[in-house]
């Protein structure tokens, strides 16, 4: 378990399988700053410390990708500054939280969990930086579009 107790932490990449947890307790996670790829499986929560429920936040750097498999419930969103973040689960952000991508990263929504994390084949970055609000709807329309590509 990493307990940040409400404080700013950099670390050089996060990895763990449906065991492992993040307490953020309020505070921010960045990762990502030694560019390897890696998947974390377990659950990144705004739980732990004296700020616990607060809101914590998760912020992606590096030019590695990251993939998040579990179900996380932090609330202060996700920044993801540099790589790619690929979300293979409905459950990988909390419903309402923010996801900003930045000129130099990219975020793919997978609906099933990836294999090893490898360098995306046809992902560019976004423009500009962006916020989008994380709805279910999301999930439902990639789902849709999935089920409906496949059928032509």
């Amino acid at each position: 378990m990493l307990d940040l107790n409400g404080s700013a932490q950099t670390i050089a990449s996060l990895s763990g399988d449906a065991t492992s947890t993040v307490a953020l307790g309020g505070g921010t996670l960045t990762t990502g700053g030694d560019n390897t790829s890696t998947t974390f499986a377990g659950t990144i929560a705004d739980a732990g410390g004296a700020s616990a429920n607060t809101g914590g936040s998760l912020i992606k750097i590096g030019n590695g990708t990251m993939v998040l498999s579990g179900s996380n419930t932090y609330s202060s969103g996700t920044d993801v500054q540099g790589g790619t973040l690929v979300l293979t689960s409905p459950a990988a952000l909390e419903n309402g939280t923010s996801l900003t991508i930045g000129a130099d990263a990219a975020a793919i929504f997978a609906a099933a969990p990836a294999a090893a994390p490898s360098a995306p084949a046809a992902v560019s970055p976004v423009p500009e930086p962006g916020t989008l609000a994380l709805l279910t709807t999301l999930w439902s329309a990639v789902a849709c579009y999935r089920f409906f590509r496949r059928r032509k």
